[in-house]
């Protein structure tokens, strides 16, 4: 069971945030997936809005961990700002930016039914230019 949910998830990242391969997701992701970040819960996408504004981003997945139906992934993503996004609404830099973060899976049916989101925004601010650096 853990190779399959290793496999989704290294799919998940590979096809789905480095590829920007959204023609997967039906294979990757359940019918009910759900974003929780911060005080927002919603069921599309994060990783379109950031192809907007990074269309060069590439995750790194540093470390997974699997208990049951949980995972915990580990990751640093690298790209150039050419775009705007909510998250941080600045006019594109063309700085190249990294940022690590944290995703906890839940999945249903071998499937990531839920990701809880974890990362530095503060570090990306800084890196943006619109916070200070220290």
């Amino acid at each position: 069971m853990k190779d399959a949910k290793r496999e989704v998830i290294r799919r998940f990242y590979e096809e789905i945030h480095n590829d920007d391969d959204l023609s997967k997701k039906d294979e990757i992701l359940s019918s009910n997936y759900l974003v929780h970040e911060y005080d927002q819960d919603r069921n599309e996408l994060v990783v379109e809005e950031l192809h907007k504004a990074f269309p060069d981003i590439h995750y790194n997945v540093t470390h997974v961990v699997i208990d049951g139906e949980m995972a915990a992934v580990n990751w640093v993503a690298k790209g150039t700002h050419k775009g705007t996004f909510s998250y941080i609404p600045v006019s594109p830099t063309n700085k190249q930016i990294t940022i690590k973060g944290a995703h906890f899976l839940r999945f249903a049916d071998d499937k990531i039914e839920e990701v809880s989101l974890h990362t530095d925004r503060l570090g990306l601010a800084q890196q943006l230019g619109v916070a200070p650096a220290n």
